[in-house]
């Protein structure tokens, strides 16, 4: 189950590995541009991190890879196996005049698909993995995810993104960001501290994704020497999360959305259901608000944390499953 826990980050790093090399698919055949990004994505890949597949040409402008593997040479963490992998991406028009051999094009558009993703944890031990492998295979997982760059404006729409994990659990995303420069490696390497959230949709249905990625986390705050039962120390946990939360500044955070956090919290440590966080801030909320935090640390207090807020709400629900 820990494994599973890698899902989306490994998903994320396909999207950022396949939307880096668009260059490599002008003046090129459908077939041939395919190769060229699986290859630059193999090229770009972590140290010690081996990548494999077999690239064939789609229908329509998709590119396939079957049998993906990402094998890392790390004991005791994922390598995440994928049954299929289907890709496609708009060009935009190249960079004109002399940068254009430096920068190249950038995609406009890409799109991924993958279907029979599943995170086999590998050991020292050969039957320890066989094991492992087989029991991954009873819950693969799939992935969906479309996005928009509009060039000029320097604007990234997430238009989707749905990672369907294990029976009930999903999670879903869309997005509108700013400040996103796409035309070049360096460029999207500064959008990492740049960018702005301007509009985000997330949606996690969960049933067993706290008790599996969460609750082992908080454990080992549990001291088994305090005098009290693991149980009486939840509940104080429970309480300083609902203080928090009925700390958290308004308008930024309405009553309506901090009952609703509240009413996550007290169906802890098994809640069943779907949360959904609507994100709005016409100025964008991104790394740039916690620069003034830099020199002076983040502050304790509510209060203090208010300014981070400025001109963004969020609007939070959580939704009851109906129980089994």
């Amino acid at each position: 189950m820990a494994g599973r826990s890698r899902g989306a980050v490994w998903a994320a790093v396909l999207v950022a590995g396949l939307a880096g090399p668009g260059a490599a698919l002008a003046q090129t055949t459908p077939g041939e541009a395919c190769a060229q990004v699986w290859s630059a994505l193999i090229a770009g890949s972590p140290d010690g991190v081996a990548i494999s597949g077999e690239v064939e040409e789609g229908k329509g402008g998709w590119c396939i890879v079957r049998n993906v593997v990402l094998d890392s040479p790390a004991r005791y963490s994922p390598d995440p196996h994928i049954r299929e992998l289907r890709f496609a991406g708009r060009l935009g028009e190249a960079v004109p005049g002399p940068a254009a051999a430096a920068q190249g094009s950038a995609l406009d558009s890409l799109q991924i698909e993958i279907d029979g993703l599943t995170l086999p944890v590998r050991t020292d031990d050969p039957a320890t993995n066989y094991l492992l492998a087989a029991q991954a295979q009873v819950s693969p997982m799939s992935m969906r995810f479309q996005a928009d760059w509009d060039r000029d404006a320097r604007r990234l729409k997430i238009v989707r993104f749905d990672l369907a994990l294990w029976g009930e659990n999903r999670i879903t995303l869309r997005a509108v960001i700013d400040n996103v420069d796409l035309s070049s490696k360096s460029a999207t390497q500064m959008a990492l501290t740049g960018f702005a959230i301007r509009e985000a949709d997330l949606a996690i249905t969960t049933r067993g994704l706290f008790e599996s990625y969460v609750l082992p986390s908080l454990i080992s705050r549990f001291d088994p020497n305090a005098g009290t039962s693991v149980e009486a120390q939840a509940e104080v946990l429970r309480q300083s999360a609902l203080d928090a939360v009925a700390a958290l500044p308004e308008p930024a955070f309405a009553p309506d959305s901090k009952a609703a956090l509240g009413e996550l919290l007290r169906d802890l440590p098994n809640p069943a259901g779907t949360l959904r966080v609507q994100l709005r801030a016409k100025t964008g909320f991104g790394p740039a608000r916690l620069m003034s935090y830099a020199m002076t640390g983040v502050p304790q207090s509510a209060d203090g944390l208010a300014p981070l807020f400025d001109g963004a709400t969020f609007g939070i629900d959580w939704e009851r499953a109906a129980p089994k």
